[in-house]
């Protein structure tokens, strides 16, 4: 499994990306975001363990037992996860409940995490590295703030504003691609600036430009949600990690 798993890997956000779809056309918009956290959580655990196997290492005899049922739970998650990804289960029904199945599985992971971390707290420096992790943010934020969190959906890009109240998604009028040149041209024009600083002020309306065209793509749709609260969140993803939100 383990000499599969970067292959393996590769298309997986697909079956995150349709699994997001479904919630939504479900009007489940609290699963479709615990899946679209999920996927992220997945992504950032295989970039940290891609070129690293974990391993547990057991501080006690007696903690033996506990060290081999997270092995084996973990094995059965990965198998699962190949099956899924092998093409094995093809309708979307299939899908949701093989992914309740690996959700169950990473259920029972955390149990036992728990029960060794009981017995020495030292195990904690393996737990991220074994476990895809999601934290409900709602709990966390008062009246006057809220997270806007972006997520790449089969192409295109869709919004969630999450409150301490509610949560609402909107699908946006813009691309991957469209991110893709929204992030060319306005580097190409940020680099004119510091190749001809003395130009500045000739090459700042062009830049106000791309930023109102992303602006009114990005978060124009969500700004008559956005009013009464006074500190924004702002959660990228793919492309938009490296596009200045904060410049709209």
């Amino acid at each position: 499994i383990t000499e599969l798993r970067a292959d393996f890997l590769l298309n997986k956000e697909t079956i995150y990306e349709e699994l997001v779809a479904l919630h939504i056309e479900d009007e489940n918009i609290e699963n479709a975001l615990e899946v679209a956290e999920r996927e992220k959580s997945r992504a950032l655990l295989s970039l940290l363990t891609q070129r690293v196997t974990p391993r547990l290492s057991v501080n006690h005899p007696k903690d033996q037992p506990l060290v081999d049922k997270l092995i084996e739970l973990r094995k059965q998650r990965d198998e699962l996860y190949l099956s899924w990804q092998g093409g094995e289960y093809g309708s979307l029904d299939e899908q949701q409940v093989v992914f309740q199945k690996i959700r169950e599985l990473e259920e029972n992971i955390t149990s036992f995490w728990h029960q060794l971390l009981v017995r020495n707290a030292n195990y904690d420096r393996y737990r991220s590295l074994w476990q895809i992790q999601v934290d409900n943010a709602q709990p966390y934020l008062d009246d006057k703030t809220a997270i806007i969190e972006y997520f790449s959906c089969k192409d295109q890009l869709l919004v969630f504003l999450i409150t301490n109240k509610t949560i609402i998604v909107k699908w946006l009028r813009v691309t991957v691609d469209d991110i893709v040149d929204f992030h060319q041209f306005l580097w190409v024009n940020l680099g004119l600036v510091i190749q001809r600083p003395h130009r500045a002020a000739a090459y700042l309306p062009n830049a106000q430009n791309h930023l109102k065209e992303a602006y009114d793509c990005l978060f124009s749709p969500i700004a008559p949600d956005c009013k009464e609260f006074e500190n924004l969140i702002f959660v990228p993803h793919g492309m938009l990690h490296y596009f200045p939100l904060h410049a709209l």
